[in-house]
């Protein structure tokens, strides 16, 4: 019975020392899937992400063909304000140069009124000399009759 008693003291040992070193391998074990555990999490949190990723550029691919669409209407648009500040440009020549022919117009008309007021007043200086001319080949008329009425007297007054 001592015999037995020290076997099954050595086994308990033996079973005592297999459980310790089950226990230090279970530890051992934990410690190796506590960083497995957290990569599972990990990579868990990083499906997840990614989903929301792939949600978020679902949602975002739409708007950036939308914004695509309107770089081309504001390309466009720029083009389109380009050519309309070249016509803006040309017509400010254009009006520029009509401003030139308004005021040379208005130069023109002035002068017009110029020659027009000078015109009047050579014609009223015509009519007046007319009229001195008039008078005055009347009074030379006047003249000569008289003239010719003393020369008719002076030769009866001689012949007499």
């Amino acid at each position: 019975m001592a015999d037995e008693h020290a076997r099954l003291k050595d086994s308990l040992r033996e079973s005592h020392d297999e459980v310790k070193a089950t226990t230090e391998a279970v530890k051992e074990v934990e410690q190796k899937l506590g960083p497995l555990a957290e990569i599972h999490e990990l990579g868990q949190n990083t499906e997840t992400q990614l989903a929301r990723l792939n949600s978020l550029a679902e949602h975002v691919l739409p708007k950036v063909k939308v914004l695509e669409n309107q770089k081309h209407t504001v390309e466009h648009a720029i083009v389109e304000s380009n050519r309309l500040n070249e016509l803006v440009w040309n017509m400010d020549v254009q009006v520029s140069k009509l401003n030139d022919g308004a005021a040379q117009a208005a130069e023109v008309a002035e002068t017009v009124q110029r020659i027009e007021a000078l015109a009047t007043d050579t014609a009223t200086q015509l009519a007046e000399a007319a009229q001195s001319k008039a008078s005055f080949g009347q009074e030379v008329s006047k003249l000569e009759q008289g003239r010719t009425e003393l020369t008719e007297k002076q030769e009866v007054d001689e012949v007499q």
